[in-house]
Parts: C-alpha cells; structure tokens; sequence
C-alpha cells in the first residue's frame, strides 16, 4: 500500500471513530460501566493510533522526507501541521485528565470532558481536511515512486514498533 493510501485509510478510521465519540457524548449525563468501556476504548485509540503511531510516522518519516526537499511551502505546511500536532497532544492530555475527574466526579464532570472532546474533534477535522488537501497530493507529486516505495517500508515498521509496545 503507497503512504498515501495508508494515511488517507488512516484518517477514514479516524473520521470514524471521531463519529462514535461524538455519539457518546450526550449520554454522559447518565453513564454506565459500557458507556465509560467505550469512552476508554476511544481514547486508548487515540493516544495509541492517533498521537502515537499515525503522527509519529507522519513526524518522524514523511515530514522530514518532505523537508529535504527544501521548498519553503513545504516546510510551512509541515510546521502548521506539526503545531496542530501539539496542539492536539495537549488537547488529548486535557482529556484524559477530565476523564480521571467524570469517573471520580460522576456527571457534574461531563461538561468540561464533552467540551474538550468536541474541541479535540474539530481540530483533529480541520487537520486531516487540510492533510487530504494539501499533504496528500503533495506527496505524490514530490516523492519518487523510490521514495514512496520506501517510506511505506517504514511506514510498516513503524505501526509494528507502535503497536508491539502497546498490544
């Protein structure tokens, strides 16, 4: 599978999965122990698939590949992607902590995990819009079919070396 096609399958699930969440989300007022099993469920996927292991080859493979090819369009858009990047780490951290305080708190702690939920969301929309956009077909006209051929090696790799340290 070309990098391309694995990061756009990649943020189809994501899309997905955003959809499931937001689902959730009104049935926070009256949880349950399976509503809190799929809440944790979606956020261990997105620490996991998102932060983890689709970001990660994403900074750690293809935006440096990009890099080297030294066109300043390039560069600022992997700098804008790489801020969203943080921007959603700490969204997702802010998460996590809300989460701790609504299993403690019950529902009076839905409101501030909803709100920070549906942040998290939107951004993460935004971003892979602007991916689709603008990264995707970015890749296909800069990268060789060489170097596309090798980054989806690494891609490979790399989802293996994730997911073996968080079976």
């Amino acid at each position: 599978m070309s990098p391309m096609q694995n990061l756009r399958n990649e943020h189809g699930q994501m899309m997905k999965k955003f959809s499931a969440m937001q689902k959730l989300l009104p049935e926070l007022e009256q949880p349950d122990p399976e509503l809190f099993v799929a809440v944790e469920s979606l956020l261990e996927y997105f620490n996991i698939q998102i932060d983890g292991c689709h970001h990660g080859k994403e900074e750690e493979i293809l935006f440096p590949a990009l890099e080297q090819l030294q066109d300043r369009t390039i560069q600022d858009l992997t700098a804008a992607l790489r801020a969203d990047h943080r921007t959603g780490h700490h969204l997702l951290e802010q998460i996590r902590s809300d989460y701790l305080r609504l299993r403690t708190n019950g529902p009076p702690g839905a409101t501030n995990f909803a709100a920070d939920i549906l942040r998290y969301l939107e951004h993460f929309r935004r971003h892979i819009r602007k991916e689709n956009a603008q990264l995707l077909p970015l890749m296909e006209t800069a990268l060789s079919a060489h170097a596309q051929a090798q980054m989806a090696a690494r891609f490979q790799q790399y989802e293996r070396k994730i997911l073996l340290k968080n079976p």
